[in-house]
């Protein structure tokens, strides 16, 4: 439902309210209030080097970063085992990083406790929204 949500807003959110007809003759001006200030990055959804890699260093690093991490799915610094298959059973079918957003809200990550996002010392909504959008646009390396 949550991803549902997240889909339709993001949906409207990309609406400026003109057609493919308009021409700048002035025809069916743009009443929206956008000020055309969205940067490329912005406009082209979460970006995994500036803002998910971060914060999931910050959350998961410590258990799946390096090159020779405790959990042994060292997936923060190899973008490759990111993009492959999933091993827990709850994400069977998924990428490791289509399942990091289910691990997180069913409370079986981090293993050290449930850590809804929004709690104290857990990432905030808005970090796991970027997280997510970032999945639903396909976890491009970019």
């Amino acid at each position: 439902m949550r991803f549902v949500a997240l889909f339709a807003l993001l949906s409207l959110a990309a609406c400026d309210g003109t057609s493919a007809d308009d021409t700048d003759t002035g025809a069916g001006t743009d009443t929206s209030s956008d000020t055309g200030s969205d940067t490329a990055s912005d406009m082209a959804g979460p970006s995994w080097a500036n803002d998910v890699q971060p914060v999931l260093n910050d959350f998961c690093g410590s258990c799946h970063g390096g090159t020779s991490c405790p959990s042994g799915v060292c997936w923060l610094e190899d973008y490759a085992v990111l993009t492959g298959a999933a091993s827990a059973t709850v994400c069977a079918g998924s990428t490791i990083a289509e399942c990091i957003p289910v691990r997180i809200l069913d409370g079986s990550m981090p293993r050290n406790g449930a850590c809804p996002p929004g709690s104290p010392g857990c990432m905030t909504q808005d970090e796991f929204d970027t997280l997510q959008a970032w999945v639903d646009a396909g976890a491009p390396n970019n």
